[in-house]
């Protein structure tokens, strides 16, 4: 008899009754060990027994691996009174305690329907998470792009429906969302920048306003002065007067250029954020 199987898988074969084939346990098939070295489970065992045709305690068998004959004893515990296989018993349960966590750590299958076709497909992971199986975490519904991605669709309808979709390098993705945050971010400096030089703006126009308001009285006062007799004591106050007039007529010289220089850089200002919306409009 070949007791080693064909393909070489030794580690199934210790774990194997050489007579039955079925695979060693804890309970109805426990691996018990005979005098000429071979070893077989208690079901053989008790078959043999029955085959035997004394029935006295004490009896004869042949090992069903190497026919040889051995003496042994009909017992409650253990057929023929032959010990267990320690060993081998130890090689099953942790065989056994690895099979069960490989069945645990397995992902639920479960039935999906294809969003196009409607036809049901098995999913070997949860779609609702990366878990394998738990319902546990928050899924990603969207793509960088604020795209819908929760859409499930069978490889069929991938291949007819949807092989004319154009995918993109996630990198390039990535890149393209990273500049548009960025021009988004300079836009933003842009709008804040223009809304200060309108509010410095507004308050040069209302300075200048109470400044021309202010010359024109100036100017009345001056036109009023010098229809006046000249007097020779109001000759002094009149030339303090006219110099404190030339004084403001400058000063409002100086303020309107200041003015138009700031009216220049709010043009800029403008000129800048048209050209931002402008590239953002035309490569985005």
């Amino acid at each position: 008899m070949d007791i080693f199987p064909a393909d070489g898988d030794l580690s199934a074969h210790f774990i194997t009754c050489p007579v039955c084939r079925d695979t060693y346990n804890l309970t109805d098939r426990l691996p018990i060990y005979i005098p000429c070295g071979h070893t077989f489970c208690t079901q053989c065992a008790t078959s043999l027994i029955a085959n035997e045709r004394f029935l006295t305690a004490n009896i004869a068998i042949s090992c069903p691996v190497c026919r040889k004959r051995h003496g042994a004893q009909r017992t409650k515990e253990l057929p023929l009174g032959f010990p267990k296989n320690l060993q081998l018993i130890t090689v099953v349960e942790k065989v056994l305690r690895g099979e069960k966590r490989v069945e645990n750590a397995r992902p639920r299958l479960q039935k999906i329907k294809c969003k196009d076709c409607q036809v049901e497909v098995t999913a070997d992971s949860c779609v609702k998470c990366d878990c394998n199986g738990e319902e546990e975490g928050e899924a990603e519904t969207q793509d960088l792009l604020k795209r819908d991605i929760t859409k499930l669709i069978c490889v069929d309808c991938a291949n007819q429906s949807h092989k004319e979709h154009v995918f993109e390098d996630p990198k390039k993705i990535k890149k393209q969302y990273e500049t548009r945050e960025t021009a988004k971010n300079l836009v933003d400096s842009i709008d804040r920048v223009k809304e200060k030089m309108e509010k410095d703006l507004k308050e040069q126009q209302k300075s200048r306003k109470h400044l021309e308001l202010l010359v024109r009285l100036m100017k009345k006062s001056k036109a009023y002065l010098e229809n006046l007799a000249e007097s020779q004591h109001l000759y002094k106050d009149k030339q303090m007067y006219f110099k404190a007039l030339e004084e403001m007529e400058q000063n409002f010289d100086l303020m309107e250029e200041e003015n138009k220089k700031r009216h220049k850089i709010f043009q800029g200002g403008f000129f800048i954020a048209g050209t931002a919306f402008l590239y953002l409009t035309t490569f985005f």
